[in-house]
């Protein structure tokens, strides 16, 4: 039986160059955005260096980075923050509804980060949200979203 390569979570060499143009500053990133885009085929990424994509292109547009990729990289913005905006709408009304029900919540995973790290919704892709509950409240949670048509 093969087993995994332990450091199969490491990000490839590919993949940090992907990172760095994403979220570093200046000559540092465009640097890393020339050597990424040289060998980076759009069509074929993996889904994590997709999920990087809109951070890289609202990275690109801020240091006005003139490349005809740019543009392409912006359709995965603009999909992102339209997907984020209904996900955060969806978490909000089924917030407040626990809140009216006194149902305690707590925000897990990509609407935490979201919520406190990324002020444009639009660079942090998120279909989905998790919401913590006390295990008393359970019962009461899950009634309550079948209630709301979840």
């Amino acid at each position: 039986m093969a087993h995994a390569r332990p450091d199969t979570w490491r990000p490839t060499p590919l993949q940090e160059l992907l990172v760095r143009a994403a979220i570093e500053d200046g000559e540092r990133a465009r640097q890393a955005w020339e050597q990424w885009i040289a060998s980076a085929e759009l069509g074929k990424l993996d889904a994590a260096s997709r999920r990087i994509l809109p951070l890289l292109y609202r990275n690109l547009q801020r240091l006005a980075v003139d490349h005809p990729q740019v543009n392409a990289l912006g359709n995965s913005y603009r999909r992102t923050w339209a997907t984020s905006q209904l996900t955060m709408r969806h978490l909000a009304e089924i917030v407040n509804a626990f809140e009216e029900q006194g149902i305690t919540t707590m925000l897990l995973k990509g609407a935490a980060l979201v919520a406190r790290y990324y002020p444009d919704m639009g660079t942090r892709p998120m279909a989905d949200f998790d919401l913590l509950v006390p295990v008393q409240q359970t019962d009461a949670a899950i009634a309550l979203l079948n209630e709301l048509g979840w």
